[in-house]
């Protein structure tokens, strides 16, 4: 009887520990990316989209790019999606040449299977994002205005803020985007006037606050020199003020050129070109950085285009050497 009872209790607890089957357990889902339908931008534009990227498990989700265009792009782990290098339209830099640039986007979350999605982004014609070469009240020469040569037109400041990879701005060409409207806003200006393309710039009126008050600058990083001179149009300042432009290589500043032409808000002609021989400078790259650091008298700057050229035109600023 004993040997019976101690058979049926041995029965129960092998019952009880083996309980009922829990079946297979459960297995980790892929992250999920969210389909963005057919992507559009404009050329010159660095922002493509912004991906939407959970993972129904609530783990952690690294993103990377691959495929033929995959260098193109810069991607993040919250889904941001950009160019590298803004795109030209007219100088496709996708594989085959056609501005349809495709990549491949795979989201990993180490525990489960990664996800991958196809991205294609087409670039678009923008007309009003080219430089143009058409000018009033200064002479142009259409054999130097073309692109290639073209290191800044400004005539699109908001571009220009996105642009960071090429501009560094700060003061008030980082906050505000009205700096070429002023011979457009003072109708006794308009007239006088001179510019290249659409509008030149003036850091008088800025916001509205007189010629003296706006400060900021724009930096032109990375300028490849290929030609003997870079040229651009600029009047302000009274000679010794902090407003102008210099050339900076490898951090040092190599030139220093302050106008003095206190008169002039604006820009009146060709009497304000202005020109750096650099043709010690070829194949080196460069920062050109414009600058206006002055709020009291004559603290303002003008200018427009800044371009490379053998055939400068105006007043020679400095020759332009390593130290």
């Amino acid at each position: 009887m004993k040997r019976l009872l101690w058979a049926v209790a041995l029965m129960a607890l092998l019952t009880a520990c083996g309980g009922t089957d829990p079946g297979p357990l459960p297995q980790p889902r892929s992250p999920v990316i969210a389909e963005t339908g057919p992507i559009s931008v404009q050329e010159f534009t660095t922002a493509v989209t912004k991906l939407s990227v959970t993972s129904p498990d609530g783990n952690a989700v690294t993103l990377a790019l691959s495929g033929a265009d995959a260098g193109a792009f810069s991607i993040t782990n919250d889904g941001t999606v950009r160019f590298a290098l803004p795109p030209d339209f007219t100088a496709p830099a996708d594989a085959n040449k056609d501005n349809v640039y495709q990549a491949t986007v795979t989201a990993n979350d180490t525990y489960s299977t990664p996800t991958t999605r196809a991205l294609t982004v087409t670039v678009t014609s923008c007309p009003t994002c080219r430089v143009s070469t058409k000018s009033a009240r200064v002479t142009t020469d259409a054999s130097t205005f073309v692109p290639e040569n073209i290191i800044s037109s400004f005539e699109y400041p908001a571009l220009m803020q996105q642009q960071t990879s090429k501009f560094t701005l700060t003061g008030a060409f980082a906050t505000t985007t009205n700096w070429n409207n002023l011979e457009y806003a003072n109708a006794g200006l308009a007239t006088v006037a001179a510019r290249i393309g659409d509008a030149a710039v003036s850091t008088c009126e800025i916001g509205a606050a007189g010629c003296d008050a706006p400060t900021g600058s724009i930096t032109i990083k990375d300028v490849t020199v290929t030609k003997d001179a870079i040229g651009f149009l600029m009047s302000g300042g009274n000679g010794t003020a902090p407003v102008g432009v210099r050339i900076i290589y490898a951090g040092q500043t190599l030139a220093d050129y302050r106008p003095n032409s206190c008169g002039d808000p604006v820009l009146k002609g060709d009497q304000h070109y202005v020109y750096f021989d650099t043709s010690a400078l070829i194949g080196e790259k460069i920062d050109i950085k414009i600058y206006d650091e002055e709020t009291g008298g004559c603290g303002f700057v003008a200018f427009d285009h800044f371009y490379q050229t053998d055939t400068p035109k105006g007043i020679r600023a400095a020759v332009v050497a390593k130290k």
